[in-house]
C-alpha cells in the first residue's frame, strides 16, 4: 500500500497519494515509508488507533516506539494532532509539502479544545494553548495526551503552568 502511493508520487505532480491502516501495522509498511522519505515523495500516511489508551486490545496495539522511529527518520514529518481543529491544520501542511507525512489519529473521542489553532498547528509545529504569566512550568504534548496535559495545567494553578500542543516536532524544529 505505501509503496503504490510512493510509486504514485513518482510520477508525478498531479496526483498526491494517500493511504490508510492502523498504527500498529506501521512496521509492516517500514521499508516503503522509508524509500519514500529518502526520496522526498509527498505521499501522506495516515495511521488510525493511536494511543496507550485502547483497552481491550492490550499492549499488542499499542506500538508507542513507532513514534521515536518516525520523527527519526530524515525527510519525515510526524503528525499527532490534538483535536479537529489540529488535524485540518495537519492536513493543510501535508498537502503543502515536498516530502512525507505521516498522520497518527486517535480512535479516542476527543474533545475540540480551547486554544487550539488550525493555521498555528500547521505552519509552526507547537505552539502555546494554555498560556500562564510568568510560568514555572511548561507542559509540553502530542495528541491525544494534549487534552490530559490541560486537565493536569487546571489542577495545579500554583505552579502557572503553560501547554503547548506539539502536533509536528519536525515543523517546530525547522
Amino acid at each position: 500500500m505505501c509503496a503504490i502511493s510512493n510509486g504514485i508520487a513518482a510520477y508525478g505532480p498531479l496526483f498526491r497519494p494517500f493511504d490508510a491502516t492502523f498504527l500498529v501495522f506501521q512496521s509492516y509498511a517500514l521499508g516503503a515509508i522509508r524509500v519514500g522519505a529518502l526520496s522526498h515523495l509527498p505521499v501522506i500516511h495516515v495511521f488510525t488507533h493511536d494511543s496507550v489508551f485502547l483497552g481491550t486490545d492490550g499492549p499488542t496495539h499499542q506500538p508507542v516506539e513507532t513514534f521515536a522511529q518516525m520523527r527519526s527518520m530524515p525527510n519525515m514529518l510526524l503528525w499527532r494532532p490534538a483535536d479537529g481543529k489540529e488535524v485540518n491544520g495537519a492536513y493543510a501542511a501535508a498537502l503543502l509539502e515536498t516530502r512525507p507525512s505521516m498522520m497518527a489519529l486517535s480512535r479516542q473521542n476527543l474533545p475540540q479544545l480551547a486554544g487550539t489553532d488550525a493555521v498555528l498547528a500547521g505552519t509552526h509545529g507547537a505552539y502555546t494553548i494554555v498560556d500562564a504569566t510568568e510560568p514555572t512550568l511548561v507542559i509540553v504534548a502530542t495528541g491525544s495526551e494534549v487534552e490530559l496535559a490541560v486537565n493536569a495545567a487546571a489542577l495545579l494553578p500554583a505552579y502557572r503552568v503553560r501547554v503547548v500542543s506539539a502536533p509536528c516536532l519536525g515543523g517546530f524544529v525547522l
